[in-house]
């Protein structure tokens, strides 16, 4: 059998990857631009404006109590009627430490805010790495199908003079309907990851934007107490409980000096048979029941947070940790797959064998496919390596 023609054209369908090219496009300016257009974003940043603007409204005097008294006396003594104002007061230490308390209160919010902002980045980055995954494979499967349809195309001429059997024609014409199968999964993938972008950006199409995203972000893997270190100041879940519980501390001081009694001063005007008396008062406010239990149950909220800071600090270094270890193992992989794609010797030796008469086309095919799905391999290596990236440098 000579299909000579045939088969150097499909070697290319193995050596023809671009799996290997350098990534022209700032991976994070389409992260920073998606972030800007997300709809949940901004109605979180608005939430807690919101929210902030509530706690500063906490700490104002209570509002002043304005009273009105009109008696009626006996027929003969006539009427008397009074008007007064108070205005009441907590011990001033309070105020100052309550401030503190709302001002660690509104960073916690700020926050809160933040966490969901670099979640938020994280999801826009692994949606974007899936939409390069996803072109990639599309592209593998595409070439694929070409070089088998110019097989056909060429088996068909060899038909005609005798070259190829009529067996190993409807091998290849099996081969391609396998070929289109699973590109037609490569573009419904592709068709997805399209559509969570567009989520992602609020609705609005971002193909003009992600267009010249056809490669993985090259992204070098610093040492691993770099992104502990990181983590530690600039994870704002760690932050975000680290303030949640100064918050509780400084409420618990509020508490305390709530015991100390409040105080009021008023003004009162009193007219009675014709005589006016005007007159001062003062009251202190004894706060013997108002705060019973407060306090304990506030320290053990604020010890419940303390755990939960060092938990979610501890949590955050286990997945640093995890994730360097598995991009360590990818790397690996990665260039063990690179040694064995580029050495094009691959399918210029199966060529060979199948011209020789070595091999069969069914075996050639079968033989090929090794190479196909070692392509197939490498892209979700290079997929999982880009995610556990993403992971990682999110608090950088």
């Amino acid at each position: 059998m000579k299909i000579k023609s045939i088969i150097p054209l499909f070697a290319i369908i193995l050596l023809g990857s671009n799996c290997l090219s350098a990534q022209s496009v700032d991976f994070n300016t389409i992260v920073d631009s998606i972030a800007a257009n997300n709809p949940d974003l901004h109605a979180g940043r608005l939430k807690t404006e919101g929210e902030i603007k509530a706690i500063a409204s906490d700490n104002n005097l209570a509002d002043p109590e304005l009273d009105f008294t009109h008696q009626w006396g006996q027929e003969g003594i006539g009427n008397k009627w009074s008007i007064g104002v108070t205005q009441s007061f907590e011990w001033p230490g309070v105020y100052s430490v309550r401030a503190r308390r709302m001002n660690a209160e509104a960073e916690a919010l700020r926050l809160q805010s933040d966490v969901q902002a670099s979640e938020m980045r994280l999801q826009i980055a692994e949606a974007l790495v899936d939409l390069v995954y996803q072109k990639k494979l599309v592209d593998l499967h595409q070439d694929m199908l070409d070089r088998i349809d110019s097989m056909i195309a060429v088996s068909n001429r060899g038909l005609d003079r005798g070259e190829v059997s009529i067996l190993d024609l409807n091998i290849i014409k099996l081969q391609r309907i396998e070929a289109s199968r699973s590109l037609n999964e490569a573009v419904s993938g592709l068709t997805e990851a399209t559509a969570t972008l567009k989520a992602l950006n609020g609705g609005a199409d971002c193909k003009n934007l992600t267009a010249a995203l056809t490669d993985f972000p090259d992204t070098p893997l610093l040492p691993l107490d770099s992104y502990i270190e990181s983590a530690a100041e600039n994870n704002p879940v760690i932050r975000y409980n680290d303030a949640l519980s100064r918050a509780e501390q400084l409420r618990i001081s509020t508490l305390r000096r709530s015991y100390l009694p409040g105080f009021s001063i008023g003004y009162n005007h009193e007219y009675e048979i014709g005589d006016h008396f005007n007159g001062l008062s003062v009251g202190l406010t004894l706060p013997v029941f108002s705060n019973r239990k407060k306090i304990p149950a506030a320290e053990a909220q604020q010890l419940a947070l303390q755990a939960e800071s060092e938990a979610s600090r501890l949590a955050a270094e286990s997945q640093i940790t995890r994730d360097y270890k598995i991009i360590l193992q990818l790397d690996n992989e990665l260039r063990e797959y690179s040694t064995v794609l580029s050495d094009k010797d691959n399918m210029r030796l199966l060529s060979k064998a199948l011209n020789a008469g070595q091999v069969s086309i069914l075996d050639y095919f079968s033989r090929a496919e090794y190479f196909l799905n070692a392509q197939a391999a490498y892209l979700e290596a290079q997929r999982k390596r880009a995610q556990s990236m993403a992971r990682l440098s999110v608090w950088r």
